[in-house]
């Protein structure tokens, strides 16, 4: 095909693309609307595992495991343990707590109450001096705990909320599956929306699409503009579904900052940084759906 006829078929599709839309509006606004519902869904699980993913993540920086020391422990034996911490691999960060930082903390988390410590100042500390570590990988913790109580002689006791950490990767494990399955049942709804519009499409213009092949137009100067049909109702559905997601995202941040759960506060992803690659990732997604749909819709309706 020459190019100034190229040019000139490509705005011409893309009108009957466009036309054939607005001919069959009840077929494709009940497309459109069952795509954005689905895609709507999609959206908000996804911003939903994305803040739950960095809840989870701000939640294994902040586990670590409390090793008491035992009372009388010289400053060497300090140190030795310290040195064998420090070896292990597994090992991101050490800090240690005397028993005066450790009273004097715990102090500070009574606020109006901390004046109830005062008399446990000095030699009645019952505080044992302690090792805060932090591990590389959350699931390194139990490991870490392990090789403390090897040194008996010099560890009291370790302080491990084993079951704590363990609902936190469990829920994150789950969270992830989950959002696979959707996306994958998402894309089977959207997938089949598409087809079945542009196949009732196909059916309706039955005869005009006779005539047109009988006049020598091929399969894929007939198919080319339901692609693009499906195509622009992937569009118009990620663009109007992104739409929606970013008010109730907003209304929802905006009804958390006065209420308790707000505490969480930078945990929550920022619309900002979210939002783009949702409508990116959409306008994509739906583009890709609708023009697969389509295709495959015409291709078994033309025999192609």
């Amino acid at each position: 095909m020459p190019s100034h006829e190229r040019s000139s078929y490509l705005p011409s599709i893309i009108r009957e693309s466009l036309r054939s839309i607005s001919r069959n509006k009840l077929i494709a606004v009940a497309a459109i609307l069952s795509i954005i519902a689905a895609l709507l869904i999609l959206g908000l699980f996804i911003i939903f595992s994305v803040n739950i993913s960095q809840l989870t993540e701000m939640a294994e920086n902040n586990s670590d495991v409390k090793i008491f020391l035992k009372e009388g422990v010289t400053q060497e034996q300090k140190d030795n343990f310290y040195d064998i911490l420090a070896e292990d691999p597994q090992v991101s960060e050490i800090t240690y707590e005397s028993k005066e930082q450790a009273l004097e903390n715990f102090s500070e988390s009574l606020n109006e109450y901390s004046e109830l410590l005062s008399e446990y100042a000095g030699q009645d500390n019952p505080l044992p001096d302690s090792y805060i570590v932090k591990a590389h990988n959350i699931d390194d913790l139990a490991s870490i705990r392990d090789l403390a109580y090897e040194y008996p002689d010099v560890v009291e006791y370790v302080r491990y909320q084993e079951s704590y950490i363990s609902s936190i990767t469990s829920f994150s494990n789950f969270i992830y599956y989950i959002s696979i399955g959707l996306v994958v049942v998402m894309s089977i709804i959207a997938f089949f929306l598409i087809y079945n519009t542009i196949r009732l499409t196909v059916a309706s213009r039955d005869k005009e699409i006779s005539v047109m092949k009988s006049i020598g137009a091929t399969n894929q100067y007939i198919q080319i503009p339901f692609v693009l049909e499906g195509t622009f109702i992937g569009l118009i559905s990620a663009f109007l579904s992104v739409l929606l997601i970013c008010l109730v995202y907003y209304y929802v941040i905006g009804y958390l900052s006065g209420s308790f759960f707000f505490t969480l506060g930078s945990a929550i992803v920022s619309p900002e940084n979210i939002i783009f690659v949702i409508l990116i990732s959409f306008i994509l997604y739906g583009m890709l759906i609708g023009s697969i749909g389509a295709a495959l819709a015409t291709r078994k309706y033309l025999e192609v």
